[in-house]
């Protein structure tokens, strides 16, 4: 018995209370697969909507008089504007298209949206370490703009409380390492041989991932909960990003250019203006701004489009 998409359930009933025994055809089964399709995620590249896009034709061709062909055109429906608007340039984010012109002019407002949608998914998985090293590339890149003062909120919580778990993890330590040898000590000789061997060839992994984040200058490290230091460490560091946080000051209200603006307003210059002296000082304002060398590089380019 189906009492839910994916939900079934075994029941006995009485023949005499059977009035009809429906099959599930074929084509129900296999529109299953593609029954979501239509829902597309943000930021959906253009090589998956193909994808999609030729499993539901693929079903049309299978089943042409399958009893779902009027669902499978309404989701092809769906999936083909959307897939033409992205070969175009277009991005969906929030649920919605943006245009290739929209986003040009607002790159970096939206860029930094972007950003800051993955941190707070990474957050939400409890990939904290994940969550953490793209938040270094957001202070370092959208410091001062709208959304990073709109987000400071929940990332100054995020590292709150992801504080009180490591400095907890890190005051276990000692506790952890008794259990462990008790139960290395409960172990029968194979056993605790091999258990040793295993705990060896992790530990070895872990420094060589370990070497290879240092050697990337990677300010987050991977944790595992027998390393003692780098739990202490990544406490430390977590300790001096609050603290940084908390001193943060948005620029609203000051003389200070929200970046967001300075970069609209700039490219208006560099997209409309005719006159190089007009566009170069547009640019140098822009530098003045202090944004990043990647949006710098977009305003250069955007004067030749």
């Amino acid at each position: 018995v189906q009492i839910g998409r994916g939900i079934k359930d075994e029941r006995e009933f009485p023949k005499s209370k059977i009035k009809k025994i429906i099959r599930e055809t074929p084509d129900i089964a296999a529109f299953d697969a593609i029954h979501e399709y239509a829902n597309t995620p943000d930021l959906l590249p253009l090589k998956e909507y193909n994808t999609r896009i030729a499993a539901v034709e693929q079903f049309l061709t299978t089943y042409p008089d399958g009893s779902k062909r009027p669902d499978a055109k309404n989701i092809l429906a769906k999936l083909q504007p959307e897939r033409d608007a992205i070969a175009t340039g277009s991005l969906k984010f929030g649920g919605k298209l943006i245009s290739a012109t929209a986003y040009a002019d607002n790159a970096y407002d939206i860029d930094a949206k972007i950003l800051a949608a993955e941190i707070k998914r990474l957050a939400q998985a409890d990939q904290i370490i994940p969550a953490l090293r793209k938040f270094s590339e957001f202070d370092k890149t959208f410091s001062g703009s709208a959304v990073f003062n709109d987000t400071l909120p929940t990332h100054l919580a995020m590292m709150q409380s992801f504080y009180s778990r490591i400095s907890a993890a890190a005051d276990a330590q000692e506790k952890l390492a008794k259990e462990r040898k008790t139960g290395f000590a409960m172990m029968s000789d194979a056993d605790r041989t091999r258990a040793l061997r295993i705990v060896k060839d992790e530990d070895e992994e872990y420094t060589k991932l370990l070497a290879a984040e240092r050697a990337a200058k990677e300010k987050w490290f991977s944790i595992e909960p027998y390393h003692k230091d780098v739990i202490v460490e990544t406490a430390r560091n977590i300790q001096q990003e609050v603290q940084h946080l908390q001193n943060y000051r948005p620029a609203n209200g000051t003389a200070t250019a929200e970046p967001g603006d300075v970069f609209r307003k700039v490219r208006n210059t560099v997209t409309t203006s005719t006159d190089e002296k007009t566009i170069a000082a547009a640019i140098q304002s822009a530098q003045t701004a202090r944004l990043p060398d990647h949006y710098i590089n977009l305003l250069k380019h955007a004067k030749h489009n």
